[in-house]
């Protein structure tokens, strides 16, 4: 096999309606939120053989991201991080992981088409 400096999973623009933001009326209406997340797979776990289970599954990454969304926070950074530690919990072997949760057409006067946030964190 040839020598792999790097090698991810993700998951892009994953769209879901969910109802975090710290105003009430977010809490009641909700919004779209786009998910971008990669995570690092580790070179013990790119599979020699054609096998799902010697490696990072993106459905399992998929899974966790839209349940945490389900649970409301007032705080973007929250859920972030709660995707983040999550994954950890479920996939101690992963590397970096990067993610960036976008709320689409915030109530700003004047608009704008995302805002977002964009955290990074590497295993300690």
């Amino acid at each position: 096999m040839e020598d792999l400096i790097r090698q991810y999973v993700g998951i892009q623009n994953l769209r879901i309606h969910a109802f975090h933001g710290v105003y009430p009326e977010e809490a009641l209406v909700g919004h779209w939120f786009c998910i971008d997340l990669r995570v690092e797979i580790p070179p013990t776990l790119i599979p020699e053989v054609d096998d799902l289970d010697t490696t990072l599954n993106y459905a399992s990454l998929h899974m966790i991201c839209t349940e945490v969304m389900s649970e409301r926070a007032d705080l973007l950074e929250t859920v972030a991080y709660r995707i983040i530690r999550r994954i950890r919990k479920s996939h101690a072997q992963a590397g970096e992981i990067q993610i960036r949760i976008a709320k689409e057409h915030p109530a700003f006067q004047g608009g704008c088409d995302k805002v977002f946030v964009e955290i990074s964190a590497r295993p300690e």
